[in-house]
C-alpha cells in the first residue's frame, strides 16, 4: 500500500496490521521547521520498514522529524513511537489520561483485572481464563513511552497548512485526540470517527467512557464540514451527519442494554442476550465491557452537557 499524497505537505500513509483490521493510517504533515508524525502503527519490524520506506518515498529523513502525535495508546497507533523517537530525536506527545492508562496496562497482572472485573460482570470463570490469556498477549504489545510529554486539549502546532489544534476525543480511550487544521477543514480522527464502524467503547474503571464519548461527539458535531483522515479506512467527508448517525446508535445501543438490565440479567448475561453467537477471546472482552461502560453511563443534566465542553479536559 503506497503512501498518498492527499495535498503537498501532508501525506496518508497505510501500514499493514497483523492483527486486527488490514491497515492503520498514519500522518505525515510538514511543520514550520520539519515534519509532524502522526500516529506510528505497530511495533513490527516489517511494519516499521513499511514506515521508513514510506518515509524515504517522501523524500524525508527520519531527523526530520520534530513530533510524533498520537492520537491514543493502542498499540497499533503507538507501536512505533519509541523506535522512531530513539531515531529521530522527535518528542513523542500523547494525552496525560492516556499515559495513565498505559501505566495501568503496564503494570504487572493488568490482564488478571480485567478477568476480575469480568468474573464480577457474572461471566463464565472458563471463559474469562481465554480472555486472560488474550488480554496478556494484547498487553504486551503496548510500548512503554517513557519521556512523553503531554497533549493537552486545545494545545497548538505550526504547520505549513495552518496551525494543527489538538481536541480531546474520549470514550476509545480516555485520552484519546484528534488533530484539526481549520484553515484545511481536515481531522485526522484517531479510532473517534472510522467510516462504516462504530468505535468500541470499553469500560475504564474511573471513567464515564459513554457518557465522554457522548460529549465528545457534540465537540466534534461543531466541525460538522470537516473532512476525516481516519486512522482506519479512507478519508471521507460529513462529519456532522456521521456525528448525529453515531449518537442515534449510541443511545439505541444504550437504550437496548438499560431495557435488558431492567429483566435483572447481569452483565454477561447481556452479552448472550444481544451477541447470540459465540465470541473469540477477545471480542467477548470488548463486547462485555462495551456493556460494563453503558451500565456506568449517568445521564447528565443538559446544562452539564452543554458545560461539558469545557468540563472535558
Amino acid at each position: 500500500m503506497p503512501p498518498e499524497l492527499i495535498e503537498p505537505g501532508l501525506w496518508r500513509i497505510p501500514l499493514s496490521m497483523p492483527v486486527g483490521p488490514a491497515s492503520v493510517n498514519v500522518y505525515l504533515l510538514r511543520s514550520a521547521d520539519g515534519w509532524i508524525l502522526i500516529d506510528a502503527g505497530m511495533g513490527f519490524p516489517a511494519v516499521f520498514a513499511e514506515l521508513a520506506a514510506a518515509l524515504a518515498h517522501a523524500g524525508i529523513e527520519p531527523a526530520q522529524l520534530r513530533h510524533i502525535l498520537l492520537t491514543h495508546v493502542h498499540p497499533d497507533h503507538s507501536g512505533n513511537a519509541p523506535q522512531l523517537a530513539r531515531l529521530s530525536g522527535a518528542a513523542i506527545r500523547v494525552h496525560r489520561a492516556d499515559v495513565d492508562l498505559l501505566d495501568w496496562i503496564l503494570r504487572p497482572g493488568a490482564a488478571g483485572r480485567i478477568g476480575e472485573t469480568l468474573l464480577a460482570a457474572g461471566a463464565d470463570p472458563g471463559r474469562v481464563a481465554e480472555v486472560v490469556v488474550a488480554a496478556a498477549r494484547l498487553f504486551a504489545l503496548f510500548p512503554p513511552l517513557p519521556g512523553a510529554l503531554f497533549l493537552n486539549h486545545g494545545d497548538s502546532f505550526p504547520t505549513a497548512l495552518g496551525a494543527l489544534e489538538v481536541i480531546h476525543t474520549p470514550g476509545h480511550s480516555p485520552g484519546h485526540v484528534c488533530f484539526y487544521l481549520p484553515a484545511r477543514g481536515l481531522l485526522f480522527s484517531g479510532d473517534t470517527v472510522l467510516p462504516d464502524i462504530f468505535p468500541h467503547i470499553g469500560f475504564v474503571d474511573g471513567h464515564d467512557c459513554f457518557g465522554d464519548f457522548l460529549l465528545a461527539l457534540d465537540r466534534l458535531q461543531a466541525l460538522p464540514g470537516a473532512r476525516v483522515l481516519p486512522a482506519h479506512g479512507l478519508p471521507f467527508a460529513g462529519l456532522g451527519a456521521w456525528c448525529l448517525r453515531t449518537r442515534a446508535e449510541a443511545l439505541r445501543r444504550l437504550e437496548r442494554v438499560r431495557s435488558l438490565a431492567a429483566e435483572a440479567l447481569n452483565p454477561a448475561q447481556i452479552v448472550d442476550r444481544i451477541w447470540q453467537r459465540d465470541l473469540r477471546a477477545i471480542d467477548y472482552q470488548l463486547a462485555l465491557t462495551s456493556v460494563l461502560a453503558q451500565l456506568a453511563y449517568r445521564d447528565r443534566p443538559v446544562t452539564e452537557q452543554i458545560a461539558g465542553h469545557s468540563r472535558l479536559p
